[in-house]
C-alpha cells in the first residue's frame, strides 16, 4: 500500500524516516512511543498535521514523502485500531497510522496548498459508545444501525442526519459530574463565606476541533536535491567503536590505522540530513584509476531499505565516477546482485 508522510520546508531532507515522537501531539493522543505518522493521502496528512496552521499567508509548502509497505507488515498500525486503543483520539477522521521501524521513501516532493477550508469536528474515544449509545436511547433517538459505527462516526455524521438541534443536545448531555467540595467541606465554606457551595459542576467528554476539510494541492517539484548522504572522514579507532555499537561485521577490525587516509585509502561514515550515522564505506584507489571498494556496510535497523544502493549512487555522482571504474570482490551472490544493481561488474566464488 502507498502512505504519506508530510514536513514543513524547515525540516532537512530525510534520506531515511526514522520513528521518533511527534514534536506536536492532539489532546489525548499517545507521546511516549515512536512512530512515523502517516496516512492515506496528501489530504490527511494534512489534516492530522494541522500545518497549514503555520503558513503565514494563504498558500503554503509542505515536503511530502511516499512510502510503500506491505499491508501485513507487522510494523504498520492502521488507524482502527490506533483509534479503538485510544492512541489517535482523532484517527477515524485523519486515517493516521504508525509505523514502527525506519523506511526509505520512493519519493520526496514540494507541494503548494492553498485555498483550504476547515470543518468543526466532535472528538470523542472509542470507549465512549456505550455512553453514548445510553444518550441516544434516552433522547428516543437510538438505531440499531449504529452499532456497525464507530464514536466518532455515530457523532460527526449519524447524528448530524438528525438536526443539529440534536447534535446540540446530545453534547449537552454528554458530560460528567466533577465533585468540587463534600459535605463537610461545603459546610465549611458556608460558615466562612455566608454561601452555600455548589458541590459540582459538568465537564464535556468530548471536545472540538477545527479540521482541514478541502484544498487545492499541487505539485511543485520532485526531490529537491540528491545528496541526501553527507560523507564524513573516519580513523580506524573511532571503527573499532562503531562496530561495537552497530553491530559491524568483523572486517573492520582488519583495517590498519597507518593506512587509512594515507596510500589513497578512504575511510567515510556516512550520515543522514539529521546527523545519524546510516553506514560506511572503505576503499583506496589504484595506480589505475580505478576505486577497489573494500567494504560498504549499512548500520543494521536501516538495512533493507535501499539505502546501500541510494548511498553508492550519491558516491558516484559526487565523483564523477563510472561504475565501470569501480573494482569489488563480493564474497558471496546476494552481494555480486547489489553491486549489478548499481551498474558494476563483478563475480563471486558462489558462481
Amino acid at each position: 500500500m502507498i502512505l504519506y508522510h508530510i514536513t514543513s520546508l524547515e525540516k532537512p531532507i530525510q534520506s531515511i524516516l526514522i520513528p521518533k515522537i511527534p514534536d506536536e501531539t492532539e489532546i489525548g493522543e499517545n507521546y511516549t512511543e515512536k512512530r512515523i505518522c502517516l496516512a492515506p493521502s496528501i489530504l490527511e496528512c494534512l489534516k492530522s498535521a494541522e500545518i497549514v496552521n503555520k503558513f503565514d499567508d494563504e498558500v503554503g509548502l509542505v515536503r511530502v514523502y511516499k512510502v510503500k509497505i506491505n499491508e501485513d507488515d507487522p510494523n504498520l498500525v492502521g488507524w482502527n485500531k490506533l483509534y479503538e486503543e485510544g492512541l489517535v483520539p482523532d484517527a477515524a477522521l485523519t486515517h493516521e497510522y504508525w509505523y514502527k521501524k525506519p523506511i526509505m521513501p520512493i519519493e520526496c516532493s514540494v507541494y503548494r496548498v492553498s485555498g483550504w477550508t476547515k470543518k468543526e469536528y466532535i472528538i470523542v474515544d472509542a470507549v465512549q459508545k456505550e455512553q453514548i449509545k445510553k444518550i441516544l436511547f434516552e433522547m428516543k433517538l437510538y438505531d440499531g444501525q449504529i452499532e456497525k459505527w464507530s464514536a466518532f462516526d455515530i457523532v460527526n455524521y449519524w447524528l448530524p442526519l438528525h438536526g443539529e438541534i440534536w447534535v446540540e443536545r446530545f453534547k449537552q448531555r454528554l458530560v460528567h459530574s466533577v465533585i468540587d467540595y463534600t459535605p463537610e467541606s461545603a459546610k465549611m465554606y458556608e460558615s466562612l463565606l455566608g454561601e452555600k457551595p455548589k458541590l459540582s459542576h459538568e465537564e464535556q467528554d468530548f471536545h472540538i476541533n477545527k479540521y482541514l476539510e478541502t484544498c487545492t494541492i499541487v505539485k511543485e517539484s520532485s526531490m529537491e536535491k540528491t545528496d541526501l548522504f553527507q560523507f564524513e572522514k573516519c580513523y580506524s579507532e573511532e571503527i573499532k567503536i562503531y562496530k561495537k555499537e552497530y553491530k559491524l561485521i568483523l572486517a573492520w577490525e582488519f583495517i590498519l590505522p597507518d593506512f587509512v587516509w594515507r596510500n589513497n585509502a578512504y575511510l567515510w561514515k556516512i550520515k543522514d540530513s539529521f546527523g545519524n550515522i546510516t553506514a560506511f564505506l572503505y576503499y583506496f584507489i589504484e595506480q589505475s584509476g580505478k576505486y577497489n571498494i573494500s567494504c560498504l556496510e549499512v548500520v543494521p535497523f536501516m538495512r533493507n531499505q535501499g539505502m546501500g544502493e541510494k548511498i553508492i549512487k550519491q558516491f558516484f555522482d559526487m565523483n564523477s565516477i563510472n561504475p565501470r571504474d569501480i573494482r569489488v570482490e563480493p564474497p558471496n551472490l546476494a552481494t555480486a546482485k547489489f553491486w549489478r544493481k548499481c551498474g558494476v561488474e563483478c563475480s563471486c566464488p558462489e558462481e
